[in-house]
């Protein structure tokens, strides 16, 4: 992949395999020791028109933070969180590109740094705007419940969640999918955080 950072059919099909192998934590820590997170990164911004590279590089940076403080970090670091934001606002139509954007903010919002860039980066309006886009789809609504009740432990998100009628959209989200055992527990306590 380093040697081909310009060949997309490289960087997707690579990436792809970073996202498949990520599922534990010793393959996230090893990605991260050989710059995957880098070359994730840097393909989202190289082929920012490129819908398959997002996607993959969504879902890859979904898993590498999923279980990994450390890596949590580095992505913000490496401006992960922006790229992430930009991609899912520049395709807001594509329900599996938002599934794993709110995902990936999900997982990258139990860090607190991290919970204050995605508030600045107006990522909760992207999580909100992905959950209201597509009410039916059980991932976005969970991944995005989830990331909301993360964020909501910030007190500049909260207000944020409160003005972009956050609060509305999760009592809406918990009575549609009562049977969702997440959606009721995630969704519960960001109301009880926020009120």
């Amino acid at each position: 992949m380093n040697k081909f950072p310009d060949n997309s059919d490289i960087q997707h099909y690579g990436i792809g395999a970073l996202a498949n192998i990520a599922n534990n934590e010793k393959n996230q820590i090893e990605i991260a020791n050989l710059k995957g997170i880098e070359i994730i990164i840097n393909s989202m911004n190289r082929f920012s028109e490129n819908e398959d590279i997002q996607y993959v590089s969504c879902g890859a940076l979904m898993n590498i933070a999923s279980s990994n403080k450390e890596n949590r970090v580095k992505i913000r670091e490496l401006n992960g969180i922006e790229s992430i934001i930009k991609t899912m606002n520049k395709f807001s139509e594509n329900p599996e590109i938002q599934n794993r954007g709110n995902g990936a903010l999900r997982y990258l919002s139990f860090n607190n740094e991290n919970k204050v860039e995605i508030g600045k980066l107006n990522g909760i309006e992207i999580i909100i705007n992905s959950m209201k886009n597509f009410p039916k789809k059980q991932n976005i609504q969970e991944n995005g419940i989830g990331a909301l009740k993360n964020l909501s432990l910030d007190e500049e998100n909260k207000i944020k969640i409160k003005e972009l009628n956050g609060i509305e959209l999760i009592q809406e989200t918990i009575n549609n999918w009562k049977k969702n055992k997440e959606i009721q527990n995630w969704g519960l306590k960001a109301l009880q955080i926020i009120n």
